[in-house]
């Protein structure tokens, strides 16, 4: 799905990045412009130390390689941060973990923009439906979400899960 995706931003001047340990600081400086979105989900501002727990992070019974985890960005500016967990919770299903867009690229429909080469990616590999999960007090991402097909499954706990079939 990667290659995908890379390619297919790079026909618009995008580059889509791997994040490693040496290239976090790109990453991070979405985080970081991002500290209302992490003291509503989280409940506190983020850090390096705290973001880059995210290198890792996988929900249970999930492997590194189902992990892509990169930035998005043109002229070596960092617009955007994705971490998306493949075969996951179920095979040809992917769990978009995250797609956060620079706080000053936003409101710019980079978001969209992103979300729609990742489907289409996702669509090309293979995958039949997205998921996603939202903090339940986040109303302005469900409404992105729901603006882009994505319906409620469920609710667990806090979690808001939404799901996009894909064909």
């Amino acid at each position: 799905m990667f290659n995908a995706l890379e390619k297919s931003l790079a026909a618009e001047g995008y580059t889509a990045t791997p994040i490693t340990p040496d290239n976090f600081p790109k990453a991070y400086e979405v985080y970081a412009a991002n500290q209302p979105f992490f003291l509503l989900t989280d409940g506190q501002e983020t850090t390096p130390e705290t973001s880059r727990n995210d290198l890792t992070a996988l929900p249970p019974n999930c492997t590194p390689d189902q992990k892509l985890y990169f930035t998005i960005q043109k002229d070596n500016h960092p617009l955007a941060v994705c971490d998306i967990i493949l075969n996951f919770p179920e095979k040809q299903t992917f769990w978009l973990g995250l797609l956060l867009i620079h706080a000053t690229h936003q409101n710019q429909s980079l978001g969209s923009h992103f979300l729609s080469h990742i489907l289409q990616a996702a669509k090309i590999s293979g995958y039949i439906t997205a998921q996603l999960g939202v903090i339940d007090i986040n109303t302005r991402a469900a409404a992105f979400w729901q603006k882009h097909g994505f319906t409620i499954q469920r609710q667990s706990g806090n979690i808001v899960v939404m799901t996009r079939n894909l064909v």
